[in-house]
């Protein structure tokens, strides 16, 4: 008890001492920042030849120009798609974080809302086709679906839009630019098809 009595009158100073913060470890740090570079380089480099895909195909497709079709006669990968995705790229990175990830959002809940739209059209037009699976409730749970994420998505717009910080006006240029780039491009695309199937053939 004597020397539990004279641990509790320890001077102040000397039980601080041991509770100071251990030096920085110039080696710990360098390796968790290169760590940290190496993982962010990979993630891009992931998702830019993921992206890569989407172009080849719409060139494949017809929709863009043929020669982002071009295969590097080495390594066998789409070359021109991923050039031209790293063109997109790099014109986006001038743009804000917060711009990009609005942007993104936006995009990719149009792509939502464009496969609800398509799931109540086929509904509509092709009542009787084969479905595995076959949203329950009928017309009413079908309708819920779809209105839920486009009231979120409608939401997500307005806030955007009367935020300067977040982007505003330019960011709905962006979206909206962005947005109607696909229909401008399947409407020349048609148009063309049609032109080519109109004339008359040789013999």
């Amino acid at each position: 008890m004597r020397r539990i009595g004279l641990l509790g009158q320890l001077p102040a100073r000397r039980s601080g001492a041991a509770r100071r913060p251990p030096r920085d470890d110039p080696l710990v740090e360098g390796g968790a920042a290169a760590a940290g570079i190496v993982g962010a380089c990979g993630l891009f480099s992931a998702t830019l030849l993921a992206s890569s895909r989407i172009p080849f195909v719409l060139s494949e497709d017809g929709y863009m120009p043929k020669a982002i079709t071009r295969i590097h006669p080495k390594y066998g990968t789409p070359a021109a798609a991923i050039l031209v995705s790293a063109a997109i790229y790099t014109a986006l990175s001038f743009q804000t974080f917060k711009a990009l990830t609005a942007l993104d959002v936006v995009m990719y809940s149009a792509g939502v809302l464009l496969e609800l739209a398509a799931l109540v059209v086929l509904r509509v037009r092709a009542p009787e086709l084969e479905r595995p699976y076959r949203v329950p409730g009928g017309w009413p749970m079908l309708i819920l679906v779809g209105l839920l994420p486009l009231l979120l998505v409608s939401f997500g717009v307005y806030s955007q839009f009367h935020d300067p910080e977040d982007g505003g006006p330019r960011f709905l240029i962006l979206s909206a630019m962005g947005l109607l780039s696909g229909p401008a491009v399947y409407a020349i695309r048609r148009k063309a098809t049609t032109r080519r199937k109109s004339r008359p053939q040789e013999p």
